[in-house]
């Protein structure tokens, strides 16, 4: 959601800027920037409702100035539909949270702190399951902030974090994009890969992926929960311990 917030902030910025004087001039000159956009986050599917919504905007207007007005008005509506989904999707997590213990997550998604927080706001203290996710590190992030939140937190190596499903009540991760396949979310090294099975990068004539405005929710399977502590991370020796205070 962030990263899609501030790709309609970029369009905003750049349509303010750039000279409108030929609609067909600033209408090439757009999709060149829509593109660039799609390019950096290939995985991701609001870049490309972005793009559908610039395309949308700009079909109507007469002339360069008008498509210009209707390319800010349409990233404007854009950024609020990101934010009613963004909080329409905590929501909804976070009622699911209500009902669990362990809680398996990946990477690090803004909509699944958010659930949490929302989690621990109504008293409900979860074990949070977190693998590092490397090479960025972002589960290191999502740990540090469920622990803060009053969570007990215990920090995988990549390695090893599919074998803590089992453990879990339930999977909540915010996907970049999803497909029949499956999720598209980045998982060790490996740029993307679609959970379960796998999914190519969409190309420039590739219809966009779905939507993925809302965490993606997989009860797995019932079992043994893993032994957890408060204040430790159990399975990488490398990494700081990290729990909930107290």
């Amino acid at each position: 959601m962030a990263l899609a917030q501030r790709a309609a902030e970029i369009v905003i910025a750049w349509a303010q800027e750039h000279p409108a004087d030929r609609r067909e001039a600033f209408v090439a000159a757009l999709e060149d920037l829509l593109r660039a956009l799609r390019e950096a986050h290939p995985d991701m599917a609001p870049p490309w409702h972005l793009t559908a919504a610039a395309r949308e905007a700009v079909a109507g207007a007469t002339d360069g100035p008008a498509a210009r007005a209707a390319v800010i008005a349409a990233m404007q509506a854009f950024r609020q539909r990101l934010r009613d989904h963004e909080e329409a999707a905590a929501g909804h997590a976070a009622a699911l949270l209500r009902s669990i213990r362990v809680l398996f997550t990946h990477s690090r998604s803004r909509l699944v702190a958010q659930a949490l927080a929302r989690a621990a706001a109504d008293g409900h203290r979860l074990q949070v399951l977190c693998p590092i996710a490397e090479p960025g590190g972002e589960g290191r992030r999502m740990a540090e902030e469920a622990a803060a939140q009053g969570h007990t937190a215990l920090l995988l190596p990549d390695l090893v974090a599919a074998h803590y499903l089992p453990h879990a009540d339930l999977v909540l991760v915010g996907a970049d994009a999803w497909d029949p396949e499956g999720i598209i979310k980045r998982w060790g090294r490996s740029p993307s890969r679609s959970w379960p099975g796998t999914s190519s990068a969409p190309s420039s004539s590739s219809p966009p992926p779905r939507n993925a405005g809302r965490p993606l929710l997989d009860p797995t399977r019932p079992g043994a929960r893993p032994p957890l502590h408060r204040g430790r991370s159990r399975g990488s020796s490398s990494s700081p311990g990290i729990g909930s205070p107290g």
